[in-house]
């Protein structure tokens, strides 16, 4: 069970006769979460069941709260770095490119300053659903930090990565934000590069990679 993803983290509960303690050691070994040796009563082994249910739901919000944007709800910048190390991996290995893509709301600071920080939060959580909506179920969207977002592309072209920022460009730039009767849009700026499997040398790939993103973005 513990082989499989699915089951990686799922609660296992032993249950067994007058087993040696060696025995009971090795269980635990192997990811038994909790044993119970009979003679036992129901109550405690739906009191234990209980206990690691609890324990499993806590683990999960806790691994979400790690891994993802409090506003957003997209992954946060260190999960991303850590997906972005696991794609680049498997573009290694399956020689296939990685590209990747940077998105910055145009001048943010204005909305903050003319709408307050209630209606930036609105603007950044819906260009957020834009981005998501508007990629693959395989690429990751993650909020980079401030008013800027990445989206790693696996196996996709330069080609395919000016496909995917256009589509994004005109998603975003047709969301109307509303307040007070007043309506206002903002448009995003994008850059973004695909490399083939040889460039992803060993050493910092991705800080490579990123910046040659960012510098397509500064010009954007």
């Amino acid at each position: 069970l513990r082989r499989q993803p699915a089951f990686e983290r799922l609660p296992v509960v032993g249950l067994t006769g007058p087993a040696a303690r060696r025995d009971l050691t090795v269980a635990f070994h192997l990811g038994v979460t909790d044993l119970l040796r009979k003679p036992f009563f129901p109550e405690e082994f739906l009191a234990r069941v209980e206990n690691q249910l609890r324990v499993t739901s806590l683990e999960k919000r806790l691994r979400v709260e790690a891994t993802t944007d409090g506003l957003t709800g997209l992954y946060n910048r260190r999960e991303l770095e850590r997906l972005a190390q696991v794609e680049v991996s498997r573009a290694r290995r399956d020689r296939k490119p990685l590209g990747v893509l940077l998105a910055d709301v145009d001048h943010f600071k204005s909305v903050n300053d003319s709408y307050g920080h209630a209606v930036g939060d609105e603007v950044l959580r819906r260009v957020g659903r834009e981005l998501f909506k508007r990629v693959r179920t395989t690429d990751i969207v993650a909020r980079y930090g401030g008013e800027e977002f990445a989206v790693l592309l696996p196996q996709a072209l330069a080609t395919g990565v000016g496909y995917v920022a256009e589509r994004i460009r005109l998603a975003i730039e047709t969301l109307e934000y509303e307040i007070d009767g007043a309506r206002f849009a903002r448009t995003v700026s994008l850059g973004g590069t695909s490399w083939a499997p040889d460039q992803l040398n060993e050493g910092a790939p991705l800080d490579a990679l990123f910046r040659v993103a960012d510098d397509a973005l500064y010009q954007s």
